[in-house]
């Protein structure tokens, strides 16, 4: 059990991870659990162009699928920030772009509320590029705008320290916002925060995002954030050891929170293991009737490399079970989870493997116990990657890009039969 206002570090789950590694044949894939028997794999019904990336997408309540990204409009030499709604075939219901005095603009997230409102978030760039502040956009259902909060810097450091916000979540009228400041060459201005608005737009507080135990002047990164209604989930990483200016990125931990509606912590989940150097991050959550899903990467102590992680906590903090997959040579990295009325679990991202550069689009499917269902990829010539997923009727919706000719990407949105 997690103690309120306490951390708990995950090491039996590393020796249970451990304890895998040795049940498998080398190369083989990796799950903490067997297969379940063959499933039909996933398979592309549409596909749909948009912009240079699609980062996101959320299902509406009629099905229909809203993403966000950035999109280059006519000769403008920045790309736009793109919100647009998709119905259930794959047409544009509409579309809306915001791209302040020509400057780069990414939305990065998107989440809908009960009143069946679209908040979107990311990160706008000041005019010499050199970084600019979060914003948050709240749109209606028909695409209407109807409030705005953007940032010129970082929060606590004032403006001109550039921030970005990286996940938006809703339940009722709260609306959850995760999002960190940034800096170049080693600079340790990277903490994170949590913002809490209202949905007519009143910002009601904001928290320094830390992890009770671990060492002040480290970076802790929020990646992602879900919310229910007792409370808000966030996931993402923190920096085991400080840091100073140039010096090396060291063992940086997987970890997820809950705070209150007040501010206040509930409870940390804290992934340390025995590696002296790695990565292992939180990128994504997912909620579905009181469980928790958390999914990321890792490349501690097994791999060269990185293999995909999937985590089902309680609402308490309690880990029900953890599953892992990849192989040697590969990087895996999930970028979103959803899960589905009848408890499907959802991952996308990417994969590199065999050496290459290149990178492929990976849909999976797990049952709420954590067997792997079924597994695909997007068969494609080009480097591809996926960047969200979102439950849909009868399947789900996958946001990503594709490179389209050297180093140029194209926007896609993939609605998948599952």
């Amino acid at each position: 059990m997690l103690a309120s206002e306490g951390v708990v570090t995950m090491r039996q789950l590393v020796a249970m991870r451990l304890t895998v590694a040795v049940a498998v044949v080398v190369g083989a894939s990796v799950l903490a659990i067997p297969r379940a028997a063959a499933a039909d794999e996933p398979t592309v019904r549409w596909e749909r162009s948009a912009g240079v990336e699609l980062e996101a997408v959320a299902t509406a309540e009629d099905g229909d699928a809203v993403v966000t990204g950035s999109a280059h409009r006519g000769d403008e030499r920045h790309p736009a920030m793109i919100v647009r709604r998709y119905d259930r075939s794959g047409d544009i219901v509409w579309t809306r772009w915001w791209h302040p005095q020509g400057t780069r603009v990414d939305g990065l997230d998107v989440a809908i509320g009960p009143d069946g409102g679209i908040y979107v978030v990311g990160t706008v760039a000041r005019a010499n590029l050199e970084g600019g502040g979060f914003f948050i956009r709240k749109y209606g259902p028909s695409g209407a705008f109807l409030w705005k909060d953007i940032s010129d810097g970082g929060y606590g450091r004032g403006v001109g320290v550039p921030e970005i916000a990286t996940g938006v979540a809703v339940s009722g009228t709260n609306v959850a916002v995760v999002g960190h400041e940034y800096g170049c060459c080693g600079e340790m201005i990277d903490d994170g925060w949590v913002r809490l608005y209202r949905s007519d737009g009143l910002q009601r507080w904001t928290r320094d995002f830390e992890v009770p135990g671990v060492a002040n002047r480290t970076n802790d990164t929020p990646l992602a954030v879900e919310a229910d209604a007792t409370g808000m989930y966030v996931g993402g990483r923190v920096e085991m050891t400080p840091r100073t200016l140039d010096s090396v990125v060291v063992d940086s931990e997987a970890v997820v929170q809950k705070l209150r509606y007040d501010g206040t912590r509930a409870w940390s989940w804290l992934l340390e293991d025995v590696a002296v150097k790695d990565n292992d991050t939180v990128t994504a959550l997912a909620i579905r009737d009181g469980a928790v899903f958390a999914a990321g990467y890792g490349n501690g102590v097994r791999w060269p490399r990185s293999e995909g992680m999937l985590a089902r906590f309680t609402r308490n903090g309690d880990v029900r079970w953890m599953r892992t997959w990849g192989e040697p040579i590969d990087r895996i990295r999930p970028a979103d989870v959803s899960t589905s009325p009848s408890g499907l679990v959802l991952v996308t991202g990417s994969r590199r493997h065999d050496g290459r550069f290149s990178s492929t689009l990976f849909l999976r499917t797990f049952a709420p116990d954590g067997t792997a269902r079924a597994r695909t990829v997007l068969q494609a010539l080009e480097d591809t990657a996926g960047t969200g997923v979102d439950a849909a009727p009868g399947g789900a919706y996958v946001s990503g890009w594709v490179e389209v000719s050297a180093d140029v990407h194209g926007g896609r949105l993939y609605r998948y039969v599952v």
